[in-house]
This record gives C-alpha cells, sequence and structure tokens, in this order.
C-alpha cells in the first residue's frame, strides 16, 4: 500500500517545495538509490530459515525473491555424496551468474498463470524449486486460488467461475509492488546490510560458538574481557560477565566491542582453527566499517581477499557454516561497495535509534491504535526537527491550520498550485535553537538520550579544538624541569618559564588521551627529512601559561617512538618497540590513538582473584578475577580496532592467500567422517 502511494503521488505527481537560498519553488521528482534493510528480513519464504538451505544460484539479497532450497518438504533425502558436498560448497564460496530484472518478472508471471489454473499447484510449486525465485506477495494470491482449486464436493466449471470471480477482486498486477518502483532493480539495489550480516551474523554466530566451546573455562574468559584494555576503541570498560552469561541476548554494540578484542581474550581456549577463523573476522570487521575509502581499488582488493580468507578459515572449522546464507551474502559486498560507497552509508545502525522512540509510543499508548500513535509521534519528532533546523513553512499555514489541514487531506496537496497564492514561506528564529541548551530541553521533547541528540536533530556534533584540555592539570613545574628537556639538552631556554602538565587532552578527532596513551601522529624524524608516520606512547604534555581568554591548551606532546617489530605467529598483529626517541609534537599533528594489548600468551600472564570490587561507592573486601601482567611494555598493537582503522590498517600484516581446493578437500573429509562417526553411534545405540 505504501509502495502504490509513492508511485502515484512522488513518481507520477512530483513534489513541489520551497528552495530557502534561491527563495523560490522547486520541483522535486524522488527516487529510490537503494533498499535499505536486514537481507534475510528482505528474503521472506523458506529461505529466510538458517537452516537446510542449499544454494542453487546467485539470487543475491533481493527483496520478496528469495533463493529456494531444494529439499523436499516432509521426505526424507539421502545423505549427500563427497562429490556433491564439495561442489555446493565451492559454488557457495563463488558468485554465480547475477539475475536480471526481466528474467525474474517473466518468471513471476509464468509462476502466476501455472498458479492459477486448476490442478497447478504442483507446477507451481517445481517452477519455485527449479527457478529459486519466490515473491510472497504473489503467493498470498495463487494460494486464494488454489484453495478454491482444491475443494472437494464442485465440478470444474463451478471452480473455474469462482476463480473467474476471485482474480477480478485482484489488483492489476498481482506481483509485488516493489518491481513497479521507477529505476529500481531489487536484485541489484538490495545492498549487503553489513549490521545484521556480520555484527548480528558471524560475530554473534562465532561468539556464541566460542562461549558454548569454552564452558569450563568461563571464570578465565570472563576476566579477560574484564581486563582487556580498551584505550582508543572509544568504548566503555568491557562488562565480561555480561558478555558471556548472555551471549544469546547481546546487542550490535557489544559485538561491536567482541569484535576487537576478541583475538586477544579467546587465545588458548580455542583450538587454532576456529581463533585463526576470529582473528580473519575481526579483520574483516575493522575493514568494512571504515567511514570513508581513498583508493577505491586498493581498498576493495583488500576486502575481497579479506572475504575470501574469512570464508577460507571457516571451512577450515566446519562446513556446517555454510547452511547460513548469511556467508554468501557477504561475497557481494565488494559489488555493493563499488556502487553505493562505504558500507557503513547503506547500513541501518542509524535506523535503530528509532526503536526506543516506538517502544516508547507503544507501551504509553491509550488507544486501542498504537499504530496511529507511532504514527502522530513520528510525525511531531519531523515536525520539531524541522522547525529547529531552520526549515520554511508556510506563513497562513499557522494563522488558518484548519484550511491546510483540510488541504492536506486531499490528493493534490503536493502540485504546485496547493502552494501558490497562500502567503510568504517563513522559518524560526535562530534563538530557537537555544530552547535546546536548556535543562535537557531538547531531550524531553524528542525522546532523544543525551549523547545522540545532536545527531538526531541534524545537527554537526562539536568537534573538540585539538589540545583542549580534558582533565585537570596534574602539576606546575619549570620548563628546565621537564622530560623533554631532560632528554634533550638543546631545547633549554635561557628564560626560565613555568609550565602546567595535564593529564589528558583532546585530539582533532575527539579522543580524549592520557599520559602513556598509545598514538598515531605525523611528523619528521629528522631535520629535512619527510614527514612519516609513526607510532609511540605519550610520556608528557606540556602547556604553557597564557590569556585566560584564549582557554587551556596544551601545546606540545612529548612522544616516545616505537618501532613496529615483526607479526606476532599466534595474533598475527605487530610488536611495537619502544626506543630511546623523544619527539615534540603539536596537538594537531597527532592523528588518533593506538590500542595495544598486552602480550599474554608469550608472557603466561596469570588470572587471579585480587582485584577490589565496588559495592555502593565503596571498595568492599570481595575479591574477583582480574588478569595480572607481567613485563607490561610487551604490547600487540591491535590492528582490528575500528575507530580509526584506515590509520591503523597499515600496520597490519598482508591477508594470506589459501589453497581453497585442499581446504575444501580436508573440511569435506572430516564432515564424511564424522558423519559415520554418528551413523555408528546411532546404530550402536539402537541395537538390542
Amino acid at each position: 500500500m505504501l509502495l502504490t502511494q509513492w508511485h502515484r503521488t512522488a513518481q507520477d505527481g512530483r513534489v513541489w517545495a520551497w528552495d530557502c537560498q534561491e527563495q523560490e519553488m522547486v520541483l522535486l521528482i524522488p527516487s529510490v538509490h537503494a533498499l535499505l534493510g536486514d537481507n534475510p528480513m528482505q528474503i521472506k519464504g523458506e529461505a529466510e530459515s538458517d537452516q537446510g538451505d542449499d544454494l542453487q544460484d546467485d539470487g543475491d539479497a533481493n527483496s520478496d525473491i528469495t533463493v529456494q532450497s531444494n529439499r523436499a518438504q516432509g521426505k526424507k533425502k539421502s545423505q549427500e555424496s563427497g562429490q556433491d558436498m564439495m561442489l555446493r560448497i565451492r559454488q557457495f564460496m563463488s558468485c554465480g551468474e547475477p539475475r536480471t530484472r526481466d528474467d525474474t518478472l517473466a518468471e513471476l508471471c509464468s509462476q502466476f498463470e501455472a498458479g492459477s489454473r486448476i490442478g497447478g499447484a504442483t507446477s507451481y510449486k517445481k517452477r519455485k524449486t527449479a527457478s529459486g525465485v519466490k515473491d510472497v506477495y504473489q503467493e498470498y494470491f495463487i494460494n486464494q486460488i488454489q484453495a478454491i482449486a482444491s475443494t472437494k464436493g464442485i465440478s470444474k466449471p463451478q471452480k473455474e467461475a469462482k476463480i473467474t470471480e476471485l482474480r477480478k477482486t485482484f489488483p492489476a498486477s498481482p506481483i509485488s509492488p516493489i518491481w513497479r518502483i521507477k529505476g529500481i532493480d531489487p536484485h541489484a539495489d538490495t545492498p549487503v546490510e553489513i549490521l545484521h550480516v556480520v555484527l548480528l551474523g558471524f560475530v554473534k554466530y562465532f561468539w556464541r560458538d566460542a562461549v558454548n566451546c569454552t564452558k569450563s573455562d568461563h571464570d578465565t574468559l570472563i576476566a579477560r574481557l574484564s581486563s582487556a584494555q580498551v584505550s582508543g576503541l572509544n568504548i566503555p570498560p568491557l562488562s565480561g560477565c555480561t558478555l558471556v552469561d548472555y551471549s544469546g541476548s547481546l546487542t550490535g554494540r557489544d559485538f561491536r566491542a567482541i569484535a576487537q578484542v576478541a583475538p586477544f581474550v579467546l587465545d588458548g581456549l580455542l583450538p587454532s582453527d576456529r581463533l585463526e577463523a576470529w582473528n580473519a573476522l575481526s579483520s574483516l570487521v575493522c575493514l568494512v566499517w571504515q567511514p570513508e575509502i581513498l583508493d577505491v581499488e586498493k581498498y576493495l582488493n583488500d576486502l575481497e581477499l579479506a572475504i575470501a580468507y574469512f570464508l577460507d578459515c571457516t571451512c577450515r572449522v566446519t562446513p556446517r557454516w555454510f547452511n547460513k546464507p548469511k556467508f554468501h551474502v557477504l561475497l557481494h559486498l565488494p559489488e555493493h561497495v563499488r556502487r553505493f560507497g562505504p558500507a557503513m552509508l547503506f547500513a541501518t545502525e542509524g535506523f535503530e535509534s528509532f526503536n526506543a522512540v516506538i517502544r516508547s509510543c507503544s507501551i504509553h499508548s491509550n488507544r486501542h491504535a498504537p499504530s496511529k500513535d507511532i504514527a502522530f509521534r513520528m510525525a511531531r519528532g519531523n515536525r520539531i526537527r524541522h522547525t529547529l533546523q531552520g526549515g520554511y513553512f508556510l506563513k497562513s499555514a499557522v494563522v488558518e491550520p484548519s484550511k491546510h489541514e483540510e488541504s492536506a487531506r486531499t490528493e493534490q496537496s503536493h502540485t504546485l498550485g496547493a502552494h501558490l497564492g497562500h502567503g510568504d514561506w517563513v522559518c524560526a528564529s535562530a534563538k530557537v535553537q537555544k530552547l535546546l541548551l536548556a535543562h535537557n530541553f531538547g531531550m524531553g521533547l524528542l525522546g532523544g538520550v543525551d549523547g545522540n541528540l545532536d545527531m538526531e536533530l541534524g545537527f554537526e556534533r562539536h568537534e573538540s579544538k585539538a589540545g583542549e584540555l580534558a582533565g585537570r592539570i596534574c602539576r606546575k613545574t619549570k620548563w628546565s624541569q621537564t622530560l623533554v628537556v631532560s632528554k634533550n639538552p638543546s631545547l633549554q631556554v635561557i628564560e626560565e618559564r613555568e609550565v602546567s602538565l595535564p593529564e589528558s587532552m583532546f585530539l582533532a578527532n575527539g579522543d580524549r588521551c592520557h599520559w602513556n596513551s598509545w598514538v598515531v601522529w605525523r611528523g619528521s624524524l629528522a631535520e629535512g627529512m619527510p614527514l612519516t608516520t609513526c607510532i609511540g606512547q605519550i610520556v608528557e604534555l606540556v602547556s604553557f601559561a597564557r590569556k585566560a581568554v584564549e582557554g587551556p591548551l596544551v601545546d606540545f606532546a612529548t612522544i616516545r617512538r616505537s618501532l613496529v617489530g615483526g607479526t606476532h605467529p599466534v595474533y598475527h598483529m605487530p610488536r611495537p618497540q619502544s626506543v630511546e626517541e623523544y619527539f615534540i609534537i603539536k596537538p594537531k599533528d597527532i592523528i588518533c590513538i593506538a590500542n595495544v594489548q598486552h602480550n599474554c600468551h608469550d608472557r603466561k600472564c596469570p588470572v587471579t582473584r585480587t582485584k577490589t570490587t565496588i559495592l555502593e561507592r565503596e571498595r568492599s573486601t570481595q575479591k574477583v578475577l582480574e588478569v595480572v601482567h607481567s613485563n607490561s611494555e610487551d604490547v600487540i598493537l591491535n590492528t582490528v580496532q575500528m575507530r580509526s582503522s584506515a590509520y591503523i590498517r597499515p600496520f597490519s600484516r598482508r591477508t594470506p592467500r589459501e589453497n581453497r581446493e585442499s581446504i575444501i578437500q580436508n573440511a569435506v573429509g572430516m564432515e564424511l567422517q564424522s558423519r559415520k562417526k554418528t551413523n555408528q553411534t546411532a546404530v550402536a545405540s539402537s541395537t538390542p
């Protein structure tokens, strides 16, 4: 119904609007660029199930059109042979020939003709199975026809007469309205939705599997999660108990955090093949969540290699994971990135923020139609957002609202004539925006939360100035007594000055860095040398005294440089080695914070019950488990961090290439052996 209204009002009638800059009416011709949504939810029908679906050809994730399973319902199918399994896995791990809009429409028309005949139910089902195409919108009408065709006790002419009368009540086109939107190809214009496919897909599957495989080591896993270093990840400290005990009820935010620390916390708790699959998945996650792509061809090549390596590692663990269609859907991500841009642009994470508003409206509804309450609340929020953003509206609509309420109900309200001759277009004063600063006025008005209010209103979030103080001043000292002067005597000045040593500051990207924070910075290592990107650790922040009107700022940071060493054989990430080289770096030259994790694998860090807990804001005598590190300078650069991943990725290892055919053969061999053992166990248990 909504698609039909869109087609009639927007695409056929066009939309007139007021251009506030040109001060004139403009004609808008809306068009659908892409259909965003959870791909499994878009694929309605039998293939919606994650279990037991065999991929027949390349159906891609498309709305209402599904790739069908070739398993007959209600019949026991013979076990798949080794050759058939290898062929199926090869096809699953590669892209087939894409569907076309014309071929699918022709197939849907043929299915409707087959399903509209008396006795055509079997033919209709065979066509769906053979083609892998299914339209649930059309199936609704076919089921009504077949209900009459299968009625007993009436003759065939009577059935045909009833079917003829029934078809008169059908719409002119029984095919899904999605096909009637101009310029849309449901096969090509439904991009891979990374929130549900990656975070709520692969990460969720692997995490629940990891929690299930480490039941005897849950205490260790919880302690490692709670002790994980989160500096630079832009997330709060992890709650190990929540992530483990409630592994089946986590959200995308939780899985985002898990993906960035999993290679470290799962070390030694899982077999090597499963741990390598986690490494491949974490690398893929940080590569996919990049808001900006500078070199498209290089990025797409890296993405294709990362996807191929992840699928190879997954197949090595067990090919049973490929019963889930999301693993195949992922193969289409590179082509969608090339067409639509970074995958973050067509992710549905931004729309998830409306869930709280919808839930609130449903709970607090005092009517028998909660859907109307939701619609009214959303419309009210849209009006407020439009006003606060400086949007224009007709002055007469405020003075005489009754007339415009009546005209809004007509089908021609969007035409040019409906807006001409009704007075001037006006907007709210800029002072209206000041209401947002008055005791959470905006949050109460729109039901937002403090951290997301600016985003919900459409305003740009205020970025902190590079070098702005983010905490208190630790102490004041003389310039000659600073660490940077002691390491570089040539910096000694004749005039002694008093300086402040802040404990933290903001970077240009909004990150809050402290003493001992690891950062990525750009500078020259020696006079006359070109600029280069380096990694180091902040050992001192220095702020000179300045006028009060200028505000407190950090003038420079003293950074101890680190050399990026070889790749760790288990973590597959570099090991930064600090050297006795200290550089004075301006805050604007510090790019981002780098996350580092302790090398617990080589240091054999134990888990001990020594951490003091806080109960009711007081230290208690109760102790909990924590990881006790030795040699704190032995760290691993976390190259799978998602924030600022574009600057961390150059330090990561190159994605290895695997012999896929050998992996498939070994995986099928292990699967056949497992099946044989299962059959032998079943026979032994059934023998009296």
